[in-house]
């Protein structure tokens, strides 16, 4: 017969002393003293990407968002600026402390989230043990699983939203425990943890009513009960508030925090989608994220603001989901599965590479392998024992795990679910240690669930995009030092991404730039060629040669390149400026007129086109006009120094003088 005591909701032990917490804890600080300093130091700290520069650039803008929508969290551009976080360079390339009051504050995010796992340790599990020594195992066993977690360290020291919102979780874990309690200060500090967690990435909201219905069962008089839903539902509303009025207003309908979430539903569930995060929205992720001029050009349309885009994008997802639900409720499923298999998704930022870079993260060895094995274990013990265990956690990670199924996944969405995971392996070891005698059933069966079956193809291009994403920022450096060896690492990089079945459009573009950066013009119009011959239609790699072939000196070659792109993308801001650039150059001024306009008439946010179209004007002798563009291109580019210098040009060499709009 199994043995169960210890397993119901009395407390059958005294609490352990804290000391052996703390003293964990300090440990922990002394560890991330050395390692954020070496973080810095890496190319991962110095060259950070995509969202990190996303985030960077919303944080060094105003805090209302300067009149647009929050696309992505509104909180965490606002923790930037309070801990003075610099703007981003030119080079996009910081120096090794620049970032330090980032990783400072993240690291003591990191270290409290591991004491707060070890707090409701304490109160939750070490109780269900009998001994001294045994009851201070258990309560240590969470934080030490969370510490010695890899991934928790990496993504602490990157300018990423991930372990704050693991330690929203971890607050709410600790408000919302296993057992029946009361009090006020719980469902108070529940709220603030979903509202704060909702605030840094929108999926969290979907805890609301989960937690809600956590607080309400939590015990007590009715009136109790309800009044701590009620403050749990209340209190986040009122965190949520400011964000969704700010969104709204500027929308002109009501607008949930950000705005993406249309963006990342069809990233999920689009035809492209493979339960993966995919490159499928194009543009310019840091200008454009949401993809808006991508949209206006297929749909011929003005320019669509970002809550726009998101709807369209949202539209376009549901349809897809609709006309084949089989294969939604199959990519769901996949999805779910994703989140609990052991196999570490580095979208961001390459895994694999970090201890390569930070040799200190080699003493992190535990894998998310065996955290959902432990997690899983737990939860087939409580359903196959039918031993009490804390099913509130569990609820609240099924929540967690369904709603972001929606969308797609990657490591770093995982994150949040580790403190529940190792939560409940916590619970689990006590389970054994009071005489549960069926682990050799439960084990393989945990085991089994967390493999990575039929991944090998999938895992081999991530790890190869990894290895791309570590060449780019390697690129960074290269050219902002002037580092021939840094370039050369770079090269090397993409060469190998390419040599391991990692053939994508971006890497035979960083491929090409990172030779021409070495003064490689052959290598890069290989590269360019080579990766044209494998995408054909790619845009991207289309402009790419085109930029290189004029800049060469070989306009007859780069156009039928360019009415290849016009054809197909009749608005591409880069292909109107350089046809543009090209028949001013070859003695057709008027054609080349014609596509300025365009390209003003498209794309008026890019100053090419008034740079261009002014300067036409004025090689057709037509200067005042020329001096109306200029001046028209600084009232929407203030202080565009172009545009400025060619102004002031024109003024001295026309009768009537426009007012520089800078003065």
């Amino acid at each position: 017969m199994n043995r169960t005591a210890g397993s119901g909701g009395g407390r059958d032990g005294a609490l352990p002393p804290v000391l052996p917490l703390l003293l964990l804890l300090l440990a922990g600080l002394v560890f991330w003293g050395v390692f954020q300093q070496r973080a810095g130091e890496s190319v991962f700290g110095r060259a950070p990407l995509l969202d990190e520069i996303y985030y960077l650039d919303r944080a060094a803008g105003p805090v209302d968002g300067g009149g647009e929508p929050f696309f992505m969290s509104p909180l965490y551009p606002l923790i930037l600026k309070l801990v003075g976080s610099p703007p981003v360079p030119e080079s996009q390339v910081f120096a090794p402390g620049d970032l330090a009051p980032v990783r400072r504050l993240q690291g003591l995010i990191w270290l409290a989230t591991a004491g707060l796992i070890g707090l409701t340790a304490r109160r939750d599990l070490s109780p269900r043990v009998p001994g001294p020594a045994r009851r201070i195992g258990v309560m240590l066993l969470p934080p030490v699983l969370f510490l010695l977690y890899r991934p928790a360290a990496v993504f602490a020291a990157s300018v990423m939203v991930e372990s704050l919102l693991a330690f929203c979780m971890a607050v709410l874990l600790w408000a919302l425990p296993s057992r029946p309690a009361g009090g006020g200060s719980r469902p108070l500090a529940a709220g603030l943890a979903l509202g704060a967690g909702a605030l840094l990435r929108g999926s969290f909201i979907i805890l609301v009513p989960v937690a809600a219905c956590l607080a309400w069962r939590a015990g007590g008089e009715p009136r109790r009960r309800l009044g701590a839903a009620a403050l749990v539902i209340g209190v986040a509303a009122a965190v949520l508030a400011p964000a969704v009025v700010l969104n709204s207003r500027t929308v002109g309908r009501l607008m949930p925090p950000t705005v993406n979430g249309g963006v990342n539903l069809y990233i999920g569930n689009g035809p492209e989608a493979n339960g993966f995060y995919v490159a499928v929205i194009p543009g310019d992720w840091r200008r454009d994220p949401a993809g808006r001029t991508y949209l206006a050009e297929r749909l011929d349309t003005g320019p669509l603001s970002a809550a726009q885009a998101d709807s369209i994008w949202a539209a376009e997802a549901r349809r897809t989901m609709a006309e084949r639900p089989g294969r939604t409720l199959a990519l769901w499923l996949k999805k779910v599965w994703l989140h609990i298999q052991g196999w570490e998704i580095a979208q961001l930022t390459p895994l694999d590479a970090w201890p390569r870079e930070v040799p200190l993260l080699r003493w992190l060895p535990v894998s998310y392998g065996v955290l959902a094995a432990l997690g899983l274990g737990a939860v087939l013990v409580m359903g196959l024992g039918r031993i009490p265990g804390p099913w509130s956690w569990t609820i609240l990670a099924g929540a967690l795990i369904a709603g972001q199924s929606l969308f797609f996944v990657v490591s770093r969405y995982r994150l949040v679910l580790v403190p529940v995971l190792v939560l409940l392996g916590g619970w689990l070891v006590a389970q054994v240690l009071v005489g549960f005698r069926r682990r050799h059933l439960v084990a393989p069966v945990a085991v089994l669930a967390v493999l990575p079956w039929g991944l090998g193809d999938v895992s081999a291009l991530w790890k190869a995009l990894g290895k791309a994403n570590e060449a780019r920022r390697w690129a960074q450096i290269g050219a902002a030092d002037g580092s021939i060896t840094n370039l050369a690492r770079s090269e090397t990089l993409y060469e190998n991404a390419l040599e391991s079945g990692g053939s994508t459009p971006a890497i035979w573009l960083g491929l090409a730039a990172v030779r021409g950066e070495q003064g490689d013009a052959e290598g890069a119009e290989e590269a360019l060629s080579r990766g044209m011959e494998a995408f054909p239609d790619n845009t991207g790699l289309a402009r790419a040669r085109i930029a290189r072939l004029l800049a060469e000196g070989r306009p007859a070659e780069a156009l039928p390149l360019l009415q290849r792109v016009l054809a197909d993308h009749p608005r591409d801001a880069d292909a109107l400026h350089n046809l543009a650039v090209l028949l001013a150059g070859s003695g057709d001024p008027e054609g080349a007129l014609a596509r300025a306009e365009a390209l003003v008439e498209a794309h008026p946010d890019d100053p090419r086109g008034f740079l261009d179209k002014g300067v036409i004007l004025a090689r057709l002798g037509r200067g005042h006009e020329a001096a109306e563009v200029f001046a028209e291109g600084l009232r929407r580019h203030p202080g565009h120094p172009d545009l400025t210098r060619n102004l002031e040009l024109i003024n001295r060499e026309t009768d009537d003088s426009l007012p520089n709009p800078n003065n």
